[in-house]
Formats: structure tokens, C-alpha cells, sequence
């Protein structure tokens, strides 16, 4: 059970950190974001350090992550669409979107070195927001 004087710790340390430049993250409804001006309105709102996060590598235990990943770009190979074909433990087979004869195999790890993918657009401006193929991690 959270008492009084623990909640007010756990405040203090998110407090702390705000002070210390550390990033804060309010909770709304839609989830956790960014708040770079916490107003602190701890009856209303919970907030948290934010956390760490950085991509690795996917793996073949990955495989409900990234199976349908498409629009797949690798570098210097401008104008080359690539989608997944098929997976096994330690290589990636690529086909070309627009030229399905068209195949490249390739290990997880040139694929997080090398590879970006389109995961959306971004409103209002309708940017592709590209990403590593490489799955998120928080430390």
C-alpha cells in the first residue's frame, strides 16, 4: 500500500530529476508523453523520468514484429523498394516490391546497419516517418 510520505518520495525524485535536466513524461489518455514544462498537477496527472530508449538488432524470435515490414530501403541502393520474403534463424530474404525476380539475403545485423523502413506518415505535413529495422528498446 503507497503511503503519504512514500508517494511524496517518488514525487520528489521525478522533481529531483526535472531539476537535474533529465526528460519528464506526463500520462494522458492516449498514453505517456513528452512534458518539457511540468506544471506538477500531481491530483490530476502521473509523471514519470522518461526512459531510455534505443534499437536493436530483430531476431528471428522477432519474426511477429517485423514480418510485415514493407518499404524497406537499403543504403546506396537508391530507388530499390524492398519487402520480407521469408526469414530463417540467422538471415532476412528481401524482394523487390516492383521486381519480385529481384532478391537479396541478408544477415539481421546489415539489415539494422543498413536498412530504414517507412512505419507511416506523419500529419499535418504527410511525411514518411522512417525507422532503423531494428526493434525499441528501453534500458
Amino acid at each position: 500500500m503507497n503511503t503519504r510520505r512514500e508517494t511524496a518520495r517518488c514525487q520528489i525524485k521525478v522533481m529531483q530529476a526535472f531539476i537535474d535536466g533529465k526528460g519528464i513524461e506526463m500520462k494522458r489518455p492516449r498514453g505517456w508523453v513528452d512534458c518539457s514544462e511540468p506544471n506538477w498537477d500531481w491530483s490530476f496527472y502521473d509523471y514519470r523520468i522518461k526512459t531510455k530508449q534505443h534499437y536493436v538488432p530483430f531476431t528471428y524470435e522477432d519474426a511477429e514484429e517485423f514480418r510485415y515490414i514493407k518499404d524497406i530501403e537499403l543504403e546506396g541502393e537508391a530507388n530499390i523498394i524492398w519487402e520480407i520474403a521469408f526469414w530463417n534463424k540467422s538471415e532476412i530474404v528481401l524482394r523487390s516490391m516492383y521486381n519480385k525476380q529481384r532478391t537479396r539475403v541478408l544477415t539481421y545485423d546489415y539489415l539494422f546497419e543498413k536498412a530504414k523502413y517507412n512505419s507511416g506518415l506523419e500529419y499535418p505535413e504527410r511525411r514518411a516517418i522512417y525507422k532503423p529495422f531494428g526493434k525499441l528498446v528501453k534500458e
